[in-house]
């Protein structure tokens, strides 16, 4: 009743408050977590058990820890729904998200070693994106400090406002205490019949997957569901034993459905993103971009000859040398916003968010040079070795241009690289285009 009467002065200021109050909360729901991450890396660290078991406990306590975390993205409370916030803060919570989703890559991937050592462990965690992860902490804390100083400021705004409005302050009250003696009258009536129908409802509504696409949604509304049921503690006992044994058997299926879900983002030849991953990361990354301004940048590789290699050396051996590619690319990527992805076949899609034109350059011939350097023999190829193309696209300005153009543009770049005679790099840049051969460093603008 407040809100609707200040609302005609002060309805703008609210509104900002709000959005303001909901990102606070989730910004100190995601430092908490982020810390309890930093605990469970403290008790691997301090344990002195060096057991295999002990090791992969504390990975698989991780990816769990990890896999709610990173979820919690999309359930209902915690989508973006204003985006009339300071950049810098935006950019920092959209930045922490994406480096749980990249540690939680890693983390899975670790998983699939038939074996872990202690060792192991170690190198993921003073490797990114985990190592950032405190980064991510720091960084939200000095933003949640930020958005509260603003939101007191809209508090002392609104606080001026509601003065005018003391009267209706006193009838608010005094309607309010109507309700609430109404309410708790009906809340008795529902004691037993209202409890079940709430169950069956909530239970009629969990989704069904569409595994064509995004699952994160529907995985999303499984828990909003599952967490629902938990909290509710309305009811006799049998009821709300009933609505725990529900809970857990929901919550059971969303992890196993993440599981699924993480599986179904991987390429198992490789073990990096696949096309599906691809679209569901790239599509969240270009997002960001758009929203932060901030210049994106693809890159297509091929290798050159693959079917000649085939043909020659057996597609066992073919499917080890994509391995060995994707390790390379894997270990190229040094930054934590970066992901590459099996685009097909023999091709490999690299997106890096953030990232300069000058150090995109360099980083393409950098990679051209390191799959050389490999020194994988290739009898059918000019060099006698395993070499690729590349073909880039970078933008300035993302708002401009669609990720699906971007790697149409990067695509054409590749086939250009092709046509000058391979192990090249071709570079597209909204605002001018250049190619380079690495052979001689020679730059054609």
């Amino acid at each position: 009743m407040i809100e609707a009467f200040t609302s005609l002065s002060s309805q703008s200021s609210k509104k900002q408050l709000n959005s303001i109050l909901l990102e606070e909360t989730k910004v100190t729901y995601l430092v908490g977590k982020l810390g309890e991450i930093d605990h469970i890396k403290e008790d691997f660290l301090l344990s002195t058990n060096d057991s295999d078991d002990s090791t992969r406990e504390f990975i698989l306590r991780l990816q769990e820890h990890l896999l709610s975390l990173s979820y919690e993205f999309e359930i209902g409370w915690m989508r973006r729904t204003d985006d009339a916030l300071p950049p810098l803060i935006t950019k920092e919570f959209d930045s922490a998200q994406m480096r749980i989703l990249r540690a939680q890559r890693v983390v899975s991937t670790l998983l699939k070693n038939s074996t872990l050592t202690r060792d192991d462990a170690l190198d993921v965690l003073r490797g990114y994106p985990l190592k950032d992860l405190r980064l991510a902490h720091d960084n939200l804390l000095a933003s949640n400090n930020d958005l509260n100083l603003l939101s007191q400021d809209l508090e002392r705004e609104i606080r001026r406002t509601e003065l005018n409005y003391e009267i209706l302050l006193i009838i608010t009250v005094i309607i309010a205490s109507c309700v609430a003696m109404l309410s708790s009258y009906l809340v008795y009536k529902r004691k037993i019949v209202k409890p079940l129908e709430s169950i069956f409802s909530i239970t009629s509504a969990v989704p069904i997957l569409n595994t064509a696409g995004d699952t994160s949604e529907g995985l999303a509304d499984l828990q909003v569901v599952e967490k629902e049921l938990q909290s509710s503690d309305n009811g006799v006992l049998e009821i709300r034993m009933l609505r725990q044994m529900v809970s857990g058997l929901l919550n059971r299926l969303v992890l196993s459905c993440m599981a699924l879900n993480d599986l179904s983002m991987t390429d198992p030849l490789c073990q990096i993103g696949n096309r599906r991953s691809l679209d569901i990361y790239g599509a969240k990354a270009w997002k960001q971009a758009v929203r932060t301004v901030s210049p994106i940048a693809i890159l297509m590789i091929d290798v050159d000859h693959f079917k000649q290699f085939n043909d020659v050396y057996g597609h066992t051996t073919g499917d080890q040398v994509l391995v060995s590619i994707a390790s390379c690319i894997a270990k190229a990527l040094r930054r934590p916003l970066d992901d590459c992805f099996r685009y097909g076949g023999e091709e490999f899609l690299i997106l890096m968010y953030d990232v300069s034109a000058e150090n995109f350059d360099h980083f393409c011939h950098e990679l051209r040079a390191s799959v050389e350097n490999l020194s994988i023999e290739h009898l059918g190829a000019e060099a006698g070795r395993i070499t690729i193309s590349c073909g880039g696209c970078y933008v300035f300005n993302p708002c401009s241009l669609s990720l699906d153009d971007a790697i149409q543009r990067a695509d054409q770049e590749l086939y250009r690289s092709k046509r000058q005679g391979r192990n090249q790099v071709s570079i597209y840049s909204l605002e001018r285009p250049w190619f380079v051969k690495p052979p001689n460093n020679s730059v054609n603008i």
